[in-house]
């Protein structure tokens, strides 16, 4: 709220519905409470959620049904999008845009959840929700050595979320 409020162009193609396009919604068991969350906020504000529904865990998989859900939320003309970015593709940031790209394209306002699609400390257009990964990192790092750790190890899968790197650089800073 605050600088980047505008009024723009959609103002006129709203529909009162909002999509939601979680494709970590099947192996990241926080964005249900958080679904579930905006689904409860948005019809107190008069707003209907429209589920992204995203099935299987395959990456690719997950980046096909995540455009079409971008298509399907312009064809029902929604008022805008949370959309977690994609992950675990060879070029997650690239699909992630192309998708974010059609979004403004059609003039659908879109919030990121989680992060954003491009690498801290850069920043992208796009108005993000999510926390201070690095600190976190930093607390869990602090933690770890008040209760007597010697050597952190920080285990993070291929082609994961760049929230990963932020806590790892978080940790990091605590050993240091």
């Amino acid at each position: 709220q605050g600088a980047r409020a505008v009024v723009s162009r959609t103002g006129r193609n709203l529909t009162g519905s909002i999509g939601i396009v979680l494709p970590g919604l099947r192996y990241a068991e926080i964005f249900q409470p958080i679904a579930r969350e905006i689904e409860r906020l948005a019809g107190k504000a008069g707003y209907r959620v429209l589920p992204g529904e995203i099935l299987g865990t395959d990456p690719r998989v997950c980046a096909r049904e995540a455009r079409r859900l971008a298509y399907q939320f312009a064809k029902e003309r929604v008022a805008g999008v949370i959309f977690q970015p994609l992950e675990f593709l060879k070029d997650s940031a690239r699909a992630s845009e192309e998708i974010l790209a059609y979004f403004v394209k059609k003039y659908i306002p879109v919030v990121l959840l989680d992060y954003d699609i491009v690498p801290s400390p850069a920043r992208s257009s796009y108005d993000v929700v999510g926390v201070d990964n690095v600190n976190a990192g930093l607390a869990i790092g602090n933690h770890l050595l008040e209760r007597g750790a010697r050597r952190i190890a920080f285990l993070r899968r291929p082609g994961a979320a760049l929230t990963e790197i932020d806590r790892m650089r978080g940790v990091m800073s605590a050993v240091a």
